[in-house]
């Protein structure tokens, strides 16, 4: 699984001065200040905090910093980035574990190995922490890591999936642009359009993102549940199908060229089904590439849904000896001050308050003019099984897929070849 990471958009983060004078009255409604926890101590304290999976540019943290500190004076944060022999897993063995953890709901599961996980419903319930701010499936992708109802941490902000689309090579080739609302049999037969061989170049019409696994999760077609691999199935034998069907059209054939590569540097990639990109499309902006964006394509069986959402969270440890301030650092980074900046920054919250919702991306200048609302059109997927072992085995699939495409096997071979990799690879971690 890719590095997860915190978006940066321009040069720095808007000032807490900026937001606080902002003519948006409406949106500005929702910029509360963050109502201190009572009877917890306010003895100066100085609370650890690393990340993991994610990582979390200065200017963000910088941010969050200084909202901490308007907020509460006598917390101080202390930000760890992580690095050689410094990451998560090294702090803990050397008994330096952290009192905040950033990271992602998919690693959750993982660092429950390390005992360093914490229930915080009992916090939340004797500070009265409104849950009911959050939209229900970022805090149900937190609660899907569990067993027992505990909740691990509180969503900070989702990962969404969108189509990016060059129109320079639309208007090259006279294919229409791409709009909202597509179906994924559409958004196929429009890359039929724009893939082609001119001379050396090779024009590609779409790329899925992350080889099988992203177009698949709208379909709640997962790879492993729990100790069980579920991919030797109807559902996977039509997606490996289809898959193949992309990328067998004329000039569209998979490639190991990374598909960031070919849409924003190269200008060979017609369509791509990506993340969050916003962050890195400033530069090549600049530098001539003329796109837009909009909503993920759909599947009939299931439309106006995107790949799951890989929500970034933010959790207090089991070793940390202040959670109770290290809960007031996160009612700040919940808050609808900070949710309503990042929104404006274009980063997706986790909060159901529509007008920081509305307030998505208004803030990038580079984007002015472009599709952004059609990204919020869809929601995110069911988040996968529970699995200590889900990325290990969405690594296996992909690698099968590729074997597909290159006619190594047929279908129900190849499923059943990647059945057998992913039972193998459970049965040796479970030995160890």
């Amino acid at each position: 699984m890719m590095k997860h990471r915190l978006l940066t958009i321009g040069a720095a983060l808007v000032s807490i001065a900026v937001i606080a004078g902002c003519g948006e009255k409406a949106a500005d409604k929702t910029a509360e200040k963050v109502d201190p926890v009572k009877s917890i101590s306010t003895e100066p304290v100085t609370l650890k905090a690393t990340s993991s999976g994610i990582s979390i540019d200065e200017n963000y943290l910088n941010t969050m910093k200084d909202l901490i500190k308007k907020h509460h004076p006598n917390i101080t944060l202390d930000f760890i980035q992580p690095g050689k022999s410094n990451e998560l897993t090294d702090m803990i063995a050397a008994g330096n574990t952290p009192d905040l953890v950033f990271t992602h709901t998919g690693m959750i599961v993982p660092l429950q190995a390390n005992g360093i996980l914490y229930d915080l419903n009992p916090l939340v319930k004797q500070h009265k922490v409104d849950l009911n701010r959050f939209d229900k499936p970022y805090l149900d992708d937190v609660y899907m890591t569990s067993t027992k109802g505990e909740l691990f941490a509180l969503p900070l902000y989702s990962k969404y999936h969108a189509l990016y689309y060059n129109k320079s090579l639309f208007d090259k080739f006279g294919a229409p642009y791409p709009k909202d609302g597509m179906t994924m049999n559409e958004t196929v037969e429009l890359a039929k359009r724009v893939s082609r061989v001119e001379g050396a170049t090779t024009y590609r019409g779409l790329n899925t993102g992350s080889n099988i696994i992203w177009i698949a999760q709208p379909l709640s077609l997962f790879t492993v549940d729990g100790e069980k691999p579920i991919v030797n199935t109807d559902g996977w034998r039509k997606m490996f199908d289809f898959g193949k069907t992309i990328y067998s059209i004329p000039g569209n054939s998979w490639t190991s060229v990374s598909p960031r590569t070919q849409f924003l540097k190269e200008q060979t990639l017609s369509m791509f089904l990506f993340q969050n990109l916003l962050d890195e499309l400033s530069t090549p902006t600049q530098e001539g590439l003329n796109w837009d964006v909009v909503q993920y394509p759909s599947f009939p069986e299931n439309p106006n849904v995107y790949p799951s959402s890989s929500t970034d969270v933010v959790m207090i440890t089991s070793t940390s000896k202040y959670k109770e301030q290290a809960l007031q650092v996160l009612n700040v980074l919940t808050s609808d001050e900070i949710q309503l900046m990042r929104s404006r920054q274009g980063v997706i919250t986790v909060l159901s308050n529509p007008e920081i919702k509305k307030a998505f991306g208004t803030e990038i200048k580079f984007a002015e003019g472009k599709n952004l609302p059609g990204i919020l059109k869809s929601k995110p997927a069911l988040s996968p099984p529970i699995s200590a072992y889900r990325q290990a085995a969405e690594g296996i699939v992909r690698r099968k897929f590729e074997d597909y495409l290159n006619n190594v096997a047929d279908v129900n071979s190849i499923l059943r070849m990647a059945e057998e990799e992913i039972n193998k690879l459970i049965a040796t971690e479970k030995s160890k």
